[in-house]
């Protein structure tokens, strides 16, 4: 078996693409600075020196699962809200083929603008579908704040 160092390792999993969001937690009995600043820039996210506490290990453990898979969340949610803002954002485009921008400042400068009504009201629906986002992207922020508050020891421990 090929011997590599913990670092090394760690450099590998950030390395595939499939891996990279799997937390690494470093344990050694080195006491060495370097030693956890390598490891530290090859991607590890946290880091134990031995002899190990059972209960902190639990608990780091569980911290990190807890924020890699909320990363994640925010990460796919905010895939999601652009794939939709840009649907939304074509769909307008082909509304107004002047462009939105050129309509609202001719709007702004007060002249007189005349909409066929599909497209008026396919414009408002594209508005209300950016209000939909903003409000959907609001409420998983505050879902997400709502989950953070876990206490690092129950009383069970």
């Amino acid at each position: 078996m090929l011997e590599i160092t913990g670092s090394q390792l760690t450099a590998e999993l950030r390395r595939n693409t499939r891996l990279r969001h799997v937390p690494v937690m470093v344990v050694t009995a080195a006491n060495d600075r370097a030693v956890r600043y390598e490891a530290l820039e090859a991607g590890a996210v946290d880091f134990l020196t031995k002899p190990i506490d059972p209960l902190e290990v639990r608990t780091r453990c569980r911290n990190l699962l807890f924020l890699s898979r909320h990363h994640r969340l925010v990460e796919n949610n905010s895939l999601l809200q652009d794939q939709k803002l840009e649907e939304l954002q074509n769909l307008l485009t082909a509304l107004v083929p002047a462009g939105a921008l050129n309509l609202a400042q001719r709007v702004e400068r007060g002249e007189l603008v005349t909409v066929p009504y599909d497209s008026l009201f396919a414009i408002t629906s594209c508005v209300a579908g950016v209000q939909e986002l903003v409000t959907a992207a609001q409420r998983f922020i505050s879902d997400l704040e709502n989950r953070l508050p876990t206490p690092l020891r129950s009383r069970s421990d």
